[in-house]
């Protein structure tokens, strides 16, 4: 067969959707071949950011006025009383474009013309939130939520009150009986290389890292002496025992105000006397699967809830599945999607970057020209061997692409985020791998015409980037068929009041940038109806689970607090990131999102419709 050459544009721009700002616009960029990851730590995949991450922005302490910045800062970390606005300073490299994780959640004090006051304080709004419109009241304002009857039934049947009881031991010994000279000296392991510091083509890491230099500040968890139900030989930071001055090599780092060495910082928005937190090394076999459920995605992470017939259900960020109104998918960026497997970091290339997209495009034209010739008869071989490719536009590529992916991803219809910034979708992993399969094989029956015919910029061939794939996609067919076997997850019951302080074991396997951490930690802090905690976290992680030692899901991760002029982000020589983390509960009193959740498990569901895709085992 010979293809005919069309738009030459049309193999190389698709290397990926690049993105002007980080609010509303967006264009095709071109991206050469050799523009490959550098610095990579071992099993760390060729990868390239999406989006930078869940960024609260924060005035920074300013010397000559620190009780000022001080009140600032108070103001802002009380969330239920603003809404949030994703529009950052572009000028922060933070913001980069090639960088762009979650949208920019910029906390900065607003102008009294900007106050939304009318809004309800029970409502996170969120730009571009479908599934409830959130300058409405909330709906979980007009419910009655006395023992959650309205939700439930009159029967609470979430929560276990043997858990509850435990939950209660385990707390107050944490608190009350926690003797800090039982515990031991650090001991000197190698520190999972997770990749903080890797790096793709011209755009470097935004993190850097920092050495904290306060041996009566960090030890560790023994038999005897250990945080939460058990000893997970974490690392336990003393908070009364660190300060600033003990970080060293990064004076950046020293001065970053809102840090878990900074003693005001710490005392007024994470009153914890110490927490335990360890980055497990991507060999250890404990809770594997519950770190595997938190899969990545190209601007975020997501939850995988649920599996039946090849497809699966996701729960994220609402500010991760949908970006200018619309869902992710239909604006696909590098990489299609990360995962952990076989002790390892893994990846599966975007279409646009890998060739696969074009090929998608060429097989469907060839298709399309050939049944055409067969309706109207007379067919010839010689016909079949010469079947013209006819150019395509931007926008035609474009809207190919949309409706290529909403074959694989949709939404779940009617569901209810009573203005929380979480979203739910499903993936057809199963359709998705046999479309792959069935493109392959039309370009190994067609492969030396379609390498004579396509090159890139450089030169090489369109082969390299499609053998790359192959590879990839053998992994990750591997993974979907141990991935697709996975219960459905179960969410904890527990309903968080403000105030609560749990040092109970939390896993979860976090996604910044092109790191993948396996973070085990103690010490979570509730305030404003949110979970405040440190662990390894940054741009990209958004979306991800939060567990339970039983791998229940408890809350899920959301956002980092920043300084308004903070250029980096740190991290120290155990992979804890300096800044704080807030994530979303989902019981709180107010609102009981994961009966909401329950509520879309393939269980659950109604029959699937004929007109709808059927999956592919």
């Amino acid at each position: 067969m010979k293809i005919w050459r069309f738009f030459y544009w049309l193999i190389v721009s698709f290397l990926p959707l690049g993105v002007l700002s980080c609010y509303d616009k967006t264009e095709i960029t071109t991206k050469k071949q050799e523009n490959q990851p550098q610095n990579q730590p071992q099993n760390q995949p060729q990868n390239q950011p999406r989006k930078d991450g869940d960024n609260l922005t924060l005035p920074s302490t300013k010397k000559e006025n620190p009780e000022s910045e001080k009140n600032k800062a108070d103001e802002n970390l009380d969330f239920s009383k603003k809404p949030f606005n994703h529009e950052g300073d572009l000028e922060n490299p933070l913001n980069n474009p090639m960088l762009r994780g979650a949208d920019l959640l910029d906390a900065a004090p607003k102008s009294p013309e900007s106050d939304n006051s009318g809004k309800s304080k029970d409502t996170i709004a969120v730009d571009n939130l479908i599934e409830n419109p959130s300058n409405n009241t909330s709906l979980g304002e007009k419910l009655d939520f006395s023992g959650l009857n309205s939700l439930l039934g009159g029967q609470d049947s979430l929560i276990n009150l043997q858990d509850e009881e435990e939950f209660r031991k385990i707390n107050q010994k944490s608190q009350n009986e926690f003797k800090v000279e039982e515990l031991s000296s650090p001991d000197q392991k190698v520190v999972q290389k997770v990749g903080f510091d890797s790096s793709f083509g011209n755009f470097p890491s935004i993190y850097q890292s920092f050495y904290l230099g306060s041996p009566e500040g960090i030890k560790q968890e023994n038999e005897n002496m250990f945080l939460g139900q058990k000893n997970e030989d974490l690392n336990i930071y003393l908070f009364d025992k660190i300060k600033k001055e003990n970080v060293t090599n990064n004076d950046l780092a020293k001065i970053a105000y809102h840090s878990y060495y900074n003693e005001d910082f710490r005392q007024r928005y994470f009153p914890l006397n110490y927490i335990g937190f360890k980055s497990l090394d991507y060999t250890d076999q404990k809770y594997q699967q519950t770190f595997q459920r938190n899969i990545r995605f190209s601007p975020g992470t997501a939850i995988l809830l649920d599996n039946k017939d090849g497809e699966s259900l996701f729960l994220t960020n609402a500010h991760v599945l949908y970006y200018n109104g619309r869902p992710f998918w239909e604006r696909m960026g590098y990489p299609f999607m990360r995962f952990y497997y076989n002790d390892k970091v893994n990846d599966l290339s975007s279409l646009g970057f890998s060739g696969l997209l074009s090929l998608f495009w060429i097989k469907s034209e060839y298709d399309r020209t050939v049944h055409e010739l067969q309706t109207k008869g007379n067919f010839t071989e010689g016909e079949k061997r010469n079947i013209p490719i006819r150019d395509a536009s931007q926008e035609e590529i474009i809207n190919f692409s949309i409706n290529l992916h909403n074959r694989w991803f949709r939404l779940a219809q009617g569901f209810n985020n009573y203005g929380r910034d979480i979203g739910m979708f499903y993936f057809n992993h199963g359709l998705f791998r046999q479309d792959i399969k069935d493109v392959l094989a039309f370009y190994d029956r067609h492969k030396e015409s379609l390498i004579s015919t396509f090159r890139f910029a450089n030169g090489a061939t369109i082969d390299s980037p499609i053998l790359f794939f192959r590879e990839q996609f053998k992994t990750f067919e591997e993974f979907w068929d141990y991935a697709k076997t996975f219960s459905p997850l179960k969410i904890n019951g527990r309903i968080w009041k403000d105030g609560d302080i749990d040092y109970s074991t939390k896993i979860a396997g976090f996604w910044p940038q092109l790191a993948f951490s396996k973070n085990i930690f103690k010490g979570v802090y509730v305030v404003n109806g949110m979970p405040r905690f440190f662990t390894a976290n940054g741009p990209g992680a958004s979306g991800s689970g939060v567990f339970n030692e039983n791998g229940e899901l408890v809350f899920m991760n959301q956002m980092i607090v920043l300084s308004d002029n903070q250029k980096k982000l740190y991290y120290d020589q155990n992979n804890l990131s300096s800044q704080l983390t807030i994530g979303i509960l989902f019981r709180d009193g107010k609102v009981d999102l994961a009966s909401e959740i329950i509520r879309f498990y393939y269980q659950n569901q109604p029959p699937q419709s004929e007109d709808q895709p059927s999956s592919q085992k």
